[in-house]
Formats: C-alpha cells, structure tokens, sequence
C-alpha cells in the first residue's frame, strides 16, 4: 500500500539585498527651430508636389482638348490614363511621401509627349477635323451630299501593336468615301444636248441671161450721135437648206454622258437613297405641320428613286427616267428655202463731131473743139444705179490735145 505521508522539504535560498544608486535630472529647454525646420521643409515639399501635380494635370488638360472625346473609345483610354497617372501621384502624397510623389509627377508630365497612344489620338483628330472643314468648304457639290458625308464619314481610332503587345502607333484617319464633283439635275438635259450635233444639208443654184443691141448712126447726122448701145444682164438665184436632230441621236447622247458622270450619278442616288431613309426616320417622332412639311419631301425624293410603277430604280434606271423627256421633246426638223433675181440694164451713146463750131459750156469764155466724143453707160439693180463714162477732145487751146476725162456716179434708190 502506497505511503502518503511524503513531507517536502525546501533548500533556504540566501538572497542579497540589491543597493540602488539614484542619480540626479537635470531638466533641458526644448529647441522650438528644430520642430519649425521640420514643418517648414515639409510644407515646401507639399508645395512642390502640388506643382508638380497642377503640371502634370494642365498637361493632360491641353490633350483633352486636342483629342475626340466624343468618341467612346477614345474617352474610355484617355480617362484611364489620367486616372493612373494622378493616383499615382496622390497615393504617394497622401501618405506623405512627397518627394516621390514630385518624382512621379515629374516624370509623367515628360512622359506625355512620348505616349504613342495619346499623340495618336491627337494626330487622328486634326486629320478628321480637317477633312470635315474641307468639305463644309466645297462648292462643288451639294448640300445633300456634304450632309451624307459628315453623317457617314465618322471618328475611327485604332492603335497599332507589336507582336508583344505594345502600342507602337496609330492608324491614320481616313474617310469612308471620297466625294466628287455634282451634277446639276436643273442642266442635265440641256448639256446633254450641247454634246448633239445635228445632221444637215443644203444646197443652192444661179442661173444668168444677157442681151446687147449696138446702133451705128451716120457721124454727119444733126445729133452728133455716132452710135449708141443697150442690153442688161439677168440672174435668178435659189437655195434649200435642212438640219435635222433626231432621237436616236439624243439617246446615244445621254448613255454617254451617264457613262462619263457615273460617279456623280452613283453618289446623287446613295444621296438620295440616304434622304429617303433619313426622312423616315423623322417621320416616326414628327407630329403635325413638321409631319406634313417630311412626309412632301419624302414623296419627291421616292418619285426620283422610283419608276411609275413605283418599283425602286438602280443608279442608272434613275438616270435614265430623269432625261427620257429630251428624247421626244428635243427632236426638231427645220427646212429653210430662199429665191432672188437679179436685173442689170446698160446704155451707151457715143457722140462725135469732127467739124463743130465753139459752144459756150456755161462760162464767159467761148472754148473751140476740133471734135469731142462722149461715152456713157448707165446700169440698173434691184435697189441701185450707176452712170459711167469717158469724155475725149481734140483742142484749140486751152486743154492739152488729145486728153480724155473718165467720170463716174452711182446711187441708190427705188426702181
């Protein structure tokens, strides 16, 4: 049986009383510059980092207004690195790290200027911008089609990476389709005409007749004729002229002229394909007069796009319909005839008188002629006359002997 009866025993332990030594304080004022020095310093840091960070913050501020940021994508990248570059920089400040705060803005604000993505965004907004101003300026197309373009020529951005993922670059900004000149609907038929040459043919004819009669007098005749002449000459003319334009000509005409505007043809149908559907479209929330005002503008622009059965025409069916009226309307024949005659009648007297005695010719001096001749010719037309002649003499004196004096009058005036 076991024994309880187990009485411990302890060792006594000698412990050595422990002697203190007090010392005595002396109380030290406190240097109130050291605790200033440091607020000072920190409140420049502050200062500097918030510099730093309106820095970097105008920065950003100048490329946001250089960039689209109506486009959503380019709002969403653009928002996202502003958000991390200015948290950056705050997370540091906020728990007092201001040189590295100052540090990160410092280097985001140079980082700027080489960001591939941001100096794309800016490149492809100045190239869509330019485009748009460039065509509001044009005046060689029409309101619709500048509409149509702004409408359907949109904001693109695409970056450009590497094989690692990188941002190296950004496409260019590119229009969807580029206009060309208009075509007025007002001058189409009549250009296309211009282009016609009409077939014609003419011809004319004269046909002349004349007559002479010669009458010898006896030179000792009381008169002094010698001899005397009449005759005339007759024409008659004719002339026929025809020019005809006709339809087969128009119609090849106008083919052409679709074949060397097909462009422009092409681009007034999706124009006026665009229209329709775009009135559509405002018709649906339209109420009232404005209702009205579309649903007129709708009609004109569906009967151009449409035959008389109403069936929707392709670009050249369209053309086609526009300028069928020439074919029948421009067609003409015009037969010009003319007709004339001509009748000219001449006379001739011729008078000689070897042995005539002086004849006062209206001066006071009497002048003697060993003889004279006298020739004239007097001749009729339609609305004219003319006399013409020579006189010659042999003198006494006075006038060189032998001497011929040539005269000549014409005249106009109603036979």
């Amino acid at each position: 049986m076991a024994d309880y009866n187990i009485k411990p025993t302890l060792k006594t332990v000698n412990v050595a009383p422990q002697q203190y030594q007090f010392q005595s304080f002396t109380p030290q004022q406190v240097d109130m510059s050291l605790l200033a020095n440091s607020m000072q310093k920190k409140e420049e840091r502050i200062n500097n980092a918030d510099k730093q960070r309106a820095i970097v913050e105008n920065s950003l501020g100048a490329i946001r207004e250089r960039i689209n940021t109506a486009d959503p994508t380019v709002a969403k990248r653009f928002k996202a690195k502003v958000d991390g570059i200015m948290n950056t920089i705050d997370s540091y400040s906020n728990i007092g790290r201001y040189a590295d705060a100052i540090r990160e803005a410092t280097r985001a604000a140079g980082s700027l200027a080489n960001d591939e993505e941001l100096q794309g965004m800016v490149k492809t907004n100045k190239q869509y911008q330019d485009a748009r101003a460039a065509i509001k300026s044009r005046t060689d197309i029409s309101d619709m089609t500048k509409e149509r373009w702004l409408a359907t020529n949109s904001y693109k951005f695409n970056n450009i990476k590497d094989e690692s993922g990188n941002i190296i670059g950004t496409e260019d900004w590119q229009e969807d389709w580029p206009p060309v000149s208009d075509i007025n609907p007002d001058t189409i038929n009549s250009l296309i005409l211009q282009a016609v040459n009409p077939d014609s043919n003419s011809s004319s004819s004269t046909r002349e007749t004349g007559s002479t009669n010669t009458i010898n007098n006896d030179p000792n005749a009381k008169n002094n004729i010698s001899d005397h002449s009449s005759g005339g000459t007759h024409s008659r003319s004719s002339s026929f002229s025809r020019e005809h334009l006709d339809p087969a000509k128009i119609d090849a005409a106008r083919r052409l002229y679709y074949k060397e505007h097909l462009g422009a043809v092409n681009q007034m149908y999706e124009n006026l394909k665009w229209k329709y559907n775009q009135l559509k479209e405002q018709i649906k929330t339209a109420t009232g007069d404005k209702k009205a005002m579309l649903e007129g503008q709708l009609n004109g622009v569906e009967k151009q796009i449409t035959d008389k059965n109403g069936i929707y025409q392709d670009a050249e069916d369209m053309f086609m319909s526009m300028t069928s009226e020439i074919v029948s309307s421009a067609k003409y024949t015009r037969t010009t005839k003319s007709s004339g005659r001509s009748d000219v009648t001449t006379k001739s007297t011729t008078y000689k008188d070897p042995n005539s005695v002086p004849t006062n010719i209206g001066t006071q001096t009497n002048t003697g002629f060993n003889g004279y001749g006298f020739g004239a010719s007097l001749g009729f037309g339609n609305s004219s006359w003319g006399l013409a002649g020579t006189v010659g003499n042999n003198q006494f004196g006075g006038v060189t002997l032998g001497s011929n004096i040539n005269y000549s009058v014409y005249g106009t005036g109603k036979r």
